[in-house]
């Protein structure tokens, strides 16, 4: 006898719908129910003006049971379009940061590029005057390379110093 009046009092909507506390479709398939049943109660409240006894609440228990896989499908359809939403946010933002860093690498990539060919340039100079230095060095000895440089230098001067006579 206390079997059935835990029966009456107790759906088992919730066993059937919630595996565990980690079921989260199902959880929000039990919401579902409990929103319906709520509406069910404020119907019979209005239509009856009294709230309903156990029994009189048997048929819409009866129906829920029923519609126990209606519940699942309706909150797995919610569940996914909470995370579909979920993931069209965060897609948004990381294509937000991306676009924003694919701007820097343009905007700041050419000046770095530049940057970095000047530099190279400079460097390349200095590198192969200095090989050649060496190897004139080597050839004609330190003596030539600086009467050399000194002739490069007064020819130089002058040709400058009658150009700006003209």
């Amino acid at each position: 006898m206390s079997n059935k009046k835990a029966t009456k009092r107790y759906s088992f909507i919730y066993n059937n719908l919630v595996k565990d506390s980690k079921d989260l479709v199902g959880l929000v398939a039990y919401s579902i129910y409990k929103q319906e049943k709520i509406k069910y109660i404020r119907y019979f409240e209005k239509s009856k003006r009294r709230q309903p006894k156990t029994e009189e609440l048997y048929e819409f228990y009866i129906q829920a049971q029923n519609r126990i896989d209606q519940y699942k499908n309706i909150a797995a359809s919610r569940v996914n379009e909470f995370y579909d939403e979920i993931y069209r946010l965060h897609i948004s933002d990381i294509k937000t940061d991306y676009d924003k860093k694919l701007f820097k690498s343009r905007v700041f990539g050419w000046g770095a590029a530049i940057t970095q060919s000047i530099i190279g340039s400079l460097l390349g100079t200095i590198i192969i005057g200095a090989i050649i230095i060496l190897l004139l060095y080597s050839r004609y000895g330190l003596e030539w390379i600086i009467q050399n440089a000194i002739n490069t230098y007064k020819t130089t001067s002058s040709q400058k110093i009658e150009q700006l006579k003209k």
